[in-house]
C-alpha cells in the first residue's frame, strides 16, 4: 500500500505551522489551521502585534469546525517588507494576500488595528467578504448613538459611525495613525448577520 505524502491540517494553534507566501515583492508570514470547508475566517491583529499574539484558546474555538487563517502583514513579525503607512495600504496587502491564497470569500475578523483593516477591505472588496467582526475598534467611550444604519447587504446590515467631532488627540508615537488622524476616514462599523 502506497503512503500518503498528504499532512493532515492542523487542528490547534500549537500545531499549525508558519508559512510563508509571495505577494508582490513581499514574503508574508501566516497559519492556516482547521476544516478545509466553507467560508474561511481571516484574523487580522492590533497594531504592532505578530501571529504569537493571538490567543490559542480562541483560535482553537474558532478552528473547531472551520478554516482559520492569521497573517503578519508586511513588516511585521517574520513578513519581509516594511510596514505600510496607511490603513488603505495594509487593505491591499491583505487583499493581495488573500488573493495570493486563491480565496474568493472570506469572514473577517479585525482586532484593534486589524479592524481599521478588515473595514476597509470590506469597503475595496465588498463581494470577498462575506461577513465582517470587529473587536475593540472604534475610539473608548463612544456612545451607541453615534451610530447609524445604512444600507442592509444580503450578507448582513452595514452600521456605521457618525461622529460630529474628530477622535480626540492621542500620544500615539506611530507616524501613519497620526497623519490618519488629519484624513477623513471610516474609522469603526460593525456588521449584524442578517
Amino acid at each position: 500500500m502506497a503512503e500518503s505524502n498528504v499532512r493532515p491540517r492542523p487542528t490547534t494553534w500549537a500545531t499549525a505551522p508558519n508559512r510563508r507566501i509571495v505577494v508582490g515583492s513581499n514574503t508574508l508570514v501566516y497559519r492556516d489551521l482547521g476544516p478545509e470547508n466553507g467560508v474561511p475566517l481571516v484574523l487580522l491583529t492590533h497594531l504592532g502585534a505578530t501571529l504569537d499574539e493571538w490567543d490559542p484558546r480562541f483560535v482553537d474555538a474558532l478552528a473547531r469546525d472551520r478554516r482559520i487563517v492569521a497573517l503578519d502583514l508586511p513588516g511585521v513579525g517574520g513578513s519581509t517588507g516594511r510596514v505600510p503607512g496607511t490603513v488603505a495600504a495594509m487593505a491591499r496587502a491583505a487583499e493581495g494576500f488573500v488573493a495570493a491564497l486563491g480565496l474568493t470569500q472570506m469572514d473577517l475578523l479585525g482586532f484593534s488595528l486589524g479592524g481599521f483593516v478588515a473595514q476597509q477591505v470590506a469597503l475595496d472588496a465588498p463581494g470577498l467578504v462575506r461577513r465582517l467582526v470587529l473587536a475593540g475598534t472604534g475610539p473608548a467611550g463612544e456612545p451607541a448613538s453615534t451610530v447609524r444604519r445604512v444600507e442592509p447587504t444580503s450578507t448582513g446590515t452595514w452600521l456605521v459611525p457618525r461622529w460630529p467631532a474628530p477622535m480626540p488627540r492621542s500620544s500615539c508615537s506611530f507616524p501613519a495613525l497620526q497623519r490618519a488622524r488629519r484624513q477623513p476616514r471610516l474609522t469603526s462599523c460593525a456588521c449584524a448577520s442578517a
